[in-house]
């Protein structure tokens, strides 16, 4: 079988990019695409392969300018060739669901959030007092173009798998599709505990992208002694960087082995963007490390609480705090209280089990295997009625 991964882009260790890891672990020999990619940032199995990129690989300033090329990404992934397919995934937290293949292939949409530029509040991505009142103006109609080549894109999808529970309800409620269930796949085989070195510090780990909102932790960590350490990068590095206090410090990207070691050393990991899914705190709850993070539904999804203990500003679970609303008050006083809760690391990692790469592996096996089955037989008639509940 021809099989075509598509990736929105590959900057470093995260969710997409982990996610992308499983996939190719399950189709070895498929052909990888993708926007543009970061090669010094690649894991090992990727740097092995071709990576057949958009011409925004040429743009030398295409990691630092991502931003400013997110008008040429719909031509970008138009032009993508991917003919001579049977069987096209896109791993997408938007765009590359929008990668077009010949009719005779099935279309399938990993989706990790529906793109979140066109459908998240432009104020959390963008605020407005930094950059402005025209420029914000000139974002809010870009925004309201992507929304309509959002929905396009997501017409052509054949099946969508969403990354959480909360991924499928966006999904449904924005796109009116069902969407099957499967969580990234988690290395909890790799992500162990261990006994620390030393607990004195915070651990944030991501992409350094203003959406997922480092500064909030940053600027939190300005009126605390606790030190914040942040693994990770991006466009938004240089900023974040100059506008921290001595307590917070930057790795940049750093290998699996270095990132394990922070994961078991930390205190706790900080989650500040409004995610549906975390990989970086299930890697640290693998570790046996408690999270601090906004009570969203994504969060509470994959660290549940039995119940409203805590505090105004904060809800006590098993796995760590969760935030609630006014996140500067709140996020102080859950990094402050942390040290006085206590938690079983052994729960901690028990929960992440229902994550582990193991169980991504055979829910998607079995559900591409019987897509491609029905699909052969039947084509695109009652596709999503016969796969998905």
């Amino acid at each position: 079988m021809r099989v075509i991964l598509v990736n929105d882009w590959f900057l470093g260790a995260g969710q997409e990019q982990r996610t992308f890891q499983g996939l190719l672990a399950l189709f070895p020999e498929s052909k990888i695409t993708a926007l543009f990619y970061d090669h010094k940032n690649l894991p090992p199995e990727l740097k092995k392969r071709d990576i057949d990129a958009s011409f925004l690989q040429k743009f030398p300033g295409r990691l630092k300018y991502s931003y400013h090329l997110m008008p040429l990404y719909p031509a970008a992934i138009r032009r993508l060739g991917l003919d001579n397919a049977d069987l096209l995934i896109a791993n997408s937290q938007g765009y590359a669901k929008a990668a077009i293949a010949n009719r005779t292939a099935l279309h399938v949409c990993y989706c990790h959030a529906p793109l979140p530029f066109a459908w998240e509040p432009l104020e959390w991505q963008f605020p407005k007092d930094e950059i402005g009142h025209w420029r914000y103006r000139f974002i809010e109609k870009l925004a309201e173009r992507f929304r309509r080549w959002d929905h396009m894109a997501a017409g052509q999808i054949d099946l969508f798998v969403a990354s959480s529970e909360s991924v499928r309800q966006k999904i449904r409620q924005l796109y009116g599709r069902p969407a099957k269930v499967i969580y990234p796949p988690v290395d909890t085989e790799y992500f162990t505990p261990a006994q620390p070195d030393r607990q004195g510090y915070f651990l944030m780990v991501g992409p350094l992208t203003r959406r997922k909102r480092f500064d909030i932790a940053i600027a939190t960590f300005n009126s605390i002694k606790d030190k914040l350490v942040v693994v990770g990068d991006g466009p938004d590095f240089l900023r974040l960087v100059n506008s921290s206090p001595g307590n917070v410090s930057f790795t940049g990207h750093i290998s699996d082995e270095k990132l394990r070691e922070h994961y078991r050393n930390c205190q706790a990991i900080i989650v500040t963007s409004d995610s549906d899914f975390s990989m970086a705190a299930l890697e640290a709850a693998a570790c046996g490390k408690p999270v601090i993070a906004f009570a969203g539904a994504g969060m509470q999804e994959m660290f549940p609480s039995k119940s409203d203990a805590g505090s105004a500003n904060y809800i006590l679970s098993d796995y760590g705090l969760l935030v609630k609303e006014r996140p500067a008050i709140g996020l102080k006083e859950a990094i402050k209280a942390i040290r006085a809760e206590s938690f079983d690391s052994a729960e901690i990692r028990r929960n992440t089990l229902r994550f582990s790469k193991q169980v991504f592996f055979g829910q998607m096996r079995d559900f591409l295997t019987e897509a491609v089955g029905v699909f052969r037989q039947e084509g695109r008639v009652k596709l999503e009625e016969r796969l998905i509940e």
